[in-house]
C-alpha cells in the first residue's frame, strides 16, 4: 500500500485502519545495510511521543503498538506537506542563511515544503497551501498552532532526558472531519543533541560503527 524509506503500511481487516510496519533497513537507497533495533527502537519511541502528545490534547493517527516493530493507525487523508521545526542551526539551515552551526535559535523556525519528490520538495508558505488547495486556511491554522505546540512539550520531554532539540519532522492529515498529526514521530524523525556528550554534533546513528546500539540506547533513555 505504501513503502517508504522508514515505513511500510499495510491494510487490517478493520476498515478504516492501517498496519505501520518499521523498518530496519537504512533510509538511504544505495546504503544496502541492516540495522538491528532500528525498526522496534523507532516503533517504541514514536508510540511512546504518540501517546505523551495526546496526553496535551495533540490529536494523533496513533491507535495502539502491534508489535514490536508495528503499530496500528488510523487512515488519514494526508495532507501534502512536510513540517520542518528548528531549534538549533543545523545542515541545511547553516548552508542557507551562513549561520553557526549548532546556535541556539532566539526563536523557533518552523518551514513548510511540499511533498514532490520529482521538484525535490520545494519550500512553500501558508499562502501557498491555501491558496493551491492542500489545506483550507482554518486547517493551516490549527497545523501551524499543533505543530508549534509539539514542539514545545518534545523540547521539554527531551530536556528532562538529557537531549536537546534541534530539529523536528512533522507530517498531518485528515481524518473524521479532524485534524491529525500522522507518519512516525521516531528518532529518525528527531534530530536530537546529546547534553551528556561533549559534542558539537547530533546524534547520527549511521556514523557509528554499530548503528544498532545507538537506536537502542537512545530507545532506552527516551522511553
Amino acid at each position: 500500500m505504501y513503502d517508504g524509506t522508514e515505513t511500510k503500511l499495510y491494510p487490517t481487516d478493520r476498515e478504516g485502519r492501517l498496519i505501520m510496519h518499521f523498518k530496519n533497513t537504512t533510509p538511504d537507497p544505495k546504503d544496502k545495510r541492516t540495522i538491528k533495533s532500528r525498526g522496534t527502537s523507532n516503533a517504541t519511541v514514536s508510540a511512546a511521543l504518540f501517546k505523551y502528545l495526546e496526553s496535551y490534547h495533540i490529536p494523533t493517527h496513533f491507535i495502539h503498538l502491534l508489535k514490536p516493530d508495528e503499530m496500528v493507525i488510523h487512515q488519514c487523508d494526508v495532507i501534502p506537506m512536510k513540517l520542518v521545526i528548528w531549534n538549533i542551526a543545523t545542515g541545511d539551515l547553516c548552508k542557507r542563511f551562513r549561520v553557526q552551526k549548532g546556535m541556539l535559535l532566539h526563536c523557533t523556525i518552523l518551514e513548510y515544503y511540499l511533498k514532490d519528490q520529482k521538484h525535490r520538495h520545494p519550500m512553500i508558505n501558508i499562502d501557498h497551501a491555501c491558496s493551491l488547495g492542500f489545506a483550507t486556511p482554518e486547517e493551516m491554522d490549527i497545523i501551524d498552532r499543533n505543530a508549534r505546540k509539539v514542539n514545545a512539550v518534545l523540547k521539554s520531554y527531551f530536556e528532562r532526558r538529557s537531549y536537546k532539540l534541534g530539529r523536528l519532522t512533522l507530517e498531518f492529515g485528515r481524518h473524521d472531519d479532524q485534524i491529525l498529526l500522522i507518519d512516525a514521530l521516531s528518532l529518525d524523525a528527531c534530530e536530537l543533541w546529546d547534553l551528556k556528550a561533549d559534542s558539537k554534533n547530533p546524534i547520527n546513528p549511521f556514523d557509528a560503527d554499530d548503528p544498532g546500539s545507538v537506536y537502542e540506547e537512545m530507545k532506552k533513555r527516551i522511553v
